[in-house]
């Protein structure tokens, strides 16, 4: 008997004139920072996921190779360093009303001969480039687990399945396309957001040269994210919005 089953911890809060931003106005979502090199990959399908699932919403999207073409261009290829530019200057690079600045905190894989799980952190924040203010700010943790509920004969037959989902590479984008689609939900729609998920005040990022200073320890990447967009623009209070824990559980 094989059991499945995920959770989700979602932190999310916007601008109250998010839905000022019109069809008109172009969105660029910046190449995606990653913690260490083996993240690539998912920080490859967690842009792609940015894209379909924003496409779907109001805003006007700058295609990825010309993003790519002009930070490349202008020597911004590092996307640790994107949290020190001023927002501005990303406007005159690409011509962007706003800009998504994203990081993968963590891919962690767990294998323990009869049950795995998969768990992938996230930070955004999405920036307008023409006033530096802070439209949309979101930390999330997606999990997926699967283990077995009864043993089966064997240890052969036992393993199998838990060894596959977390090597399988689809199972690594089927999450990453349920984290985005539950990451993007409230800014697709900004004219259904709720009260409780505005900023309770405007936050700008500063224009001034920032030196950030990094957290060393890098066994806690959303501390050094915090680290990151303190120093960007005064961290805003989240109120208690987390999704909580929702469980799914299905079995074979």
């Amino acid at each position: 008997l094989m059991l499945t089953a995920c959770t989700t911890n979602l932190q999310s809060k916007v601008a109250g004139n998010l839905n000022q931003l019109s069809k008109q106005q172009t969105v660029a979502i910046l190449p995606v920072e990653v913690m260490e090199a083996g993240q690539k990959e998912t920080a490859a399908m967690f842009r792609q996921g940015l894209y379909a699932n924003l496409k779907e919403s109001k805003f006007n999207l700058l295609e990825r190779y010309v993003v790519d073409g002009l930070l490349e261009q202008n020597n911004l290829t590092d996307p640790a360093q994107f949290l020190n530019i001023n927002p501005m200057k990303f406007a005159e690079i690409l011509g962007a009303d706003a800009v998504l600045i994203s990081r993968i905190n963590k891919v962690e894989r767990s294998y323990m001969i009869v049950h795995s799980s998969i768990e992938i952190g996230v930070s955004v924040q999405m920036v307008d480039t023409r006033t530096g203010e802070i439209l949309w700010r979101a930390e999330q943790t997606e999990s997926d687990f699967q283990g077995i509920g009864k043993i089966p004969t064997g240890i052969f037959a036992a393993a199998i399945g838990p060894a596959r989902f977390v090597t399988n590479k689809l199972n690594l984008r089927r999450m990453t396309s349920k984290l985005v689609d539950k990451l993007t939900a409230v800014i697709k729609e900004p004219s259904e957001i709720k009260e409780k998920e505005t900023f309770e005040k405007p936050l700008i990022a500063s224009t001034a040269t920032r030196d950030l200073e990094k957290v060393e320890d890098m066994q806690d990447p959303e501390a050094e994210w915090a680290a990151d967009v303190a120093a960007y623009t005064e961290v805003p209070k989240l109120k208690e919005n987390s999704t909580g824990t929702e469980s799914d559980p299905k079995y074979d």
